[in-house]
């Protein structure tokens, strides 16, 4: 159990660290562009509705898995589930970002 607490965790860190990144995107991106209509729904949602909905799914099976029923493999499962998750937003930002 204690392997699967340390990896979940780890994966907690990585998303908590996008949201906060996000988070100051979209401060930086209001107080410095000078137009109507920024940041845009879009950019909410893909900076901050993405990496808190993945916090909050993993924070929750967390919780479940550790307090309600011990279950080492089903949250080994989903830490890994919510890691390749967050190689495949990795690769849409760089996608995005070479456009």
């Amino acid at each position: 159990m204690r392997a699967a607490n340390i990896f979940t965790g780890l994966v907690l860190a990585l998303w908590v660290w996008m949201l906060w990144i996000g988070i100051g995107l979209m401060k930086n991106m209001a107080k410095y562009q000078h137009a109507y209509g920024y940041p845009k729904a879009g950019d909410i949602r893909f900076w901050i509705d993405g990496p808190a909905a993945a916090l909050a799914l993993l924070m929750i099976s967390f919780f479940v898995f550790n307090f309600v029923k011990r279950s080492p493999c089903i949250l080994a499962t989903l830490a890994s589930i919510a890691i390749m998750l967050f190689f495949f937003y990795l690769f849409d930002l760089a996608v995005a970002a070479a456009i």
